[in-house]
This record gives C-alpha cells, sequence and structure tokens, in this order.
C-alpha cells in the first residue's frame, strides 16, 4: 500500500513483541520478507510502521536520543496499534 501512495517505509523501524520486556521478540516488519516465524494465542506485539514521503533516512535527535526525524526533512508518520493473538483470530486493544 505505501507504493500506491508513493510512499518510502523505513525498514530499520518495526514493530515488536510485548511481554517481559516491552520491546521484545517477536520483530514484526513492514515490508515483504521471508522471515519464518508463528504467532500462537497469547501473543502481544505492535504493528507501528513509519512511513516517509522522502528517502526514508532518518536522524536521532542529540538531545533526547530518542526522536527520530527524516534525515531530508520530508515528512514522515507512525502510528501504533497494540494486538493480541487469540484462539479464533486477532484483537485489537488499542482501537
Amino acid at each position: 500500500m505505501a507504493e500506491a501512495y508513493q510512499l518510502q517505509i523505513v525498514p530499520d523501524l518495526s514493530g515488536h513483541g510485548i511481554g517481559k520486556e516491552y520491546h521484545g521478540y517477536p520483530l514484526i516488519l513492514h515490508f515483504a520478507n521471508d522471515d519464518p516465524g508463528e504467532m500462537s494465542p497469547g501473543t502481544i506485539f505492535t504493528i507501528e510502521p513509519c512511513l516517509s514521503e522522502g528517502s526514508g533516512e532518518y536522524v536521532v535527535d542529540e538531545n533526547d536520543n530518542w526522536s527520530l526525524y527524516a534525515a531530508d526533512g520530508a515528512r514522515a508518520t507512525q502510528e501504533e496499534h497494540s494486538v493480541m493473538i487469540t484462539e479464533t483470530g486477532v484483537e485489537v486493544l488499542t482501537r
């Protein structure tokens, strides 16, 4: 879908598992890939793609070492939802 709108996916940023470690496994990649894996009921993770109108390269704010900015000054966005795999499918926890 990003391609259809001429947006770049920032591949370094991914969704992640939520458990004993907040930013833990599994990593949730937001681009076509062949990484193996299977989710099982009870797995909670985030889906948080980051899209850019520019190159997709970014810089980390040197003041807080957390905030990210598009290196080329382009507009970019990141959205996040937490989801849980259930016995019958998926439940979005952050609707």
